[in-house]
């Protein structure tokens, strides 16, 4: 940034080099090794990492005017990833706008359909610890956070699939899966489908908006116990 601001606590400050490395490239090899990063991060509720790693990343010795040529491409296919952002939104949408047209609104009940506690359409428990360092980075058992699958590891918590919310920091959306997983602390996960359909229950989870049920205020919480027992739509399977 050319903005004159304060930098806080939780964040780091780095002084670039120009003569070796510009600042646009940094910023690029610096998203490309944020996994890296989050692997030496140390703490349970926030990672924090510390100045002697940040000091010995290592970064690619490249020609100062190379770096120009790299950092035009990286731009062009960022704005290539943004566009794609873009539609899948818009499928996003499309695939709510469907659901309702199938289901009707699951908050207002818009067809009318037999309503039942959410907990017997799904009953949701609060996920696993595991920290970064106990994990197996080589396994391809995926392991889900409050905003979706963010590492890997070669022991499953939970089998035979089911679908994901996040309980504190990223909270509202809806992951699912129907293979093998480990839910992390953060995330609640379904501990009993019901013989429910994962996918129906993303989406149905997704539209019934858990925001609503959000507790505190430093750090917002969602507490299953807030909405396991608010009527819901109780939709056939086979129709689901």
């Amino acid at each position: 940034s050319k903005e004159k601001c304060c930098i806080g606590r939780g964040l780091a400050a780095l002084t670039v080099d120009k003569t070796k490395i510009s600042e646009k490239l940094l910023f690029w090899v610096l998203k490309a090794k944020k996994e890296e990063l989050n692997r030496q991060g140390t703490g349970s509720t926030f990672k924090a990492i510390s100045k002697k790693s940040l000091e010995e990343l290592l970064i690619p010795q490249i020609d100062i005017k190379e770096q120009e040529k790299d950092v035009e491409i990286l731009e062009k296919i960022y704005m290539i990833i943004q566009n794609k952002h873009k539609e899948l939104k818009l499928l996003t949408d499309l695939i709510s706008a469907r659901f309702v047209e199938m289901f009707g609104d699951p908050i207002r009940n818009t067809q009318n359909r037999p309503t039942t506690k959410l907990i017997n359409v799904v009953k949701m428990q609060r996920g696993f610890d595991l920290p970064v360092q106990d994990r197996n980075q080589d396994g391809n058992i995926p392991v889900y956070g409050a905003n979706g699958v963010l590492d890997s590891h070669n022991t499953a918590r939970i089998h035979g699939g089911g679908v994901i919310t996040g309980r504190s920091g990223t909270i509202g959306k809806v992951f699912y899966t129907e293979g093998d997983y480990w839910p992390l602390n953060t995330s609640l996960f379904s501990v009993d489908k019901h013989g429910n359909n994962v996918i129906y229950l993303a989406y149905l989870l997704q539209m019934f908006d858990l925001t609503r049920f959000v507790e505190g205020t430093g750090v917002p919480t969602l507490n299953r116990n807030m909405f396991h027992n608010r009527q819901i739509i109780d939709v056939p399977i086979n129709e689901q």
